[in-house]
């Protein structure tokens, strides 16, 4: 079986952190966020190198997925159709106090930001298809099945 890479396109004041223990805890998913910088498609191995660094052993992982927080993460296109994508979006008024409180944005620039990478995200979305989530699916456990029925997982979140 192929490896699958994820990406999981979401905005700083997410609360990615949250998804990404959950999909941790499966045996099969390796979720982290890098920080990378994808601009050409063997960039794509950096993520599997990175999970290897992290968790010691890749032994049963075949899923590997990375949190995109900035448009510039992804700059290739041809990874638009080899990879899977998840997008993730919180509620404006939980995410603005985040990045005014934890981030240091000031509030023009909190707004500024979460509409630009809104904004990117459905242009993404366009090209990809994919799932979509709220915060609100995911702290509710709704939006559970929905992972695993998308990244065909055999245990449950």
């Amino acid at each position: 079986m192929d490896k699958t890479y994820v990406f999981i396109m979401t905005h700083l004041g997410s609360n990615w952190e949250f998804i990404s223990k959950v999909l941790n805890q499966n045996p099969r998913v390796s979720a982290t966020r890098t920080n990378l910088i994808y601009t050409r498609v063997i960039d794509i191995n950096h993520l599997y190198d990175m999970s290897l660094y992290e968790r010691q052993s890749n032994e049963y992982k075949m899923i590997f997925c990375d949190f995109l927080n900035y448009n510039y993460n992804l700059g290739c296109k041809d990874l638009l159709k080899l990879c899977k994508f998840i997008y993730l979006i919180r509620r404006p008024d939980a995410t603005l106090e985040e990045l005014v409180a934890n981030e240091g944005y000031s509030p023009h620039h909190a707004c500024d930001y979460y509409c630009f990478r809104l904004q990117r995200m459905a242009q993404f979305s366009k090209a990809t298809g994919g799932l979509f989530l709220t915060w609100d699916d995911i702290a509710s456990q709704k939006g559970f099945p929905l992972i695993e029925k998308y990244l065909s997982l055999k245990m449950t979140l």
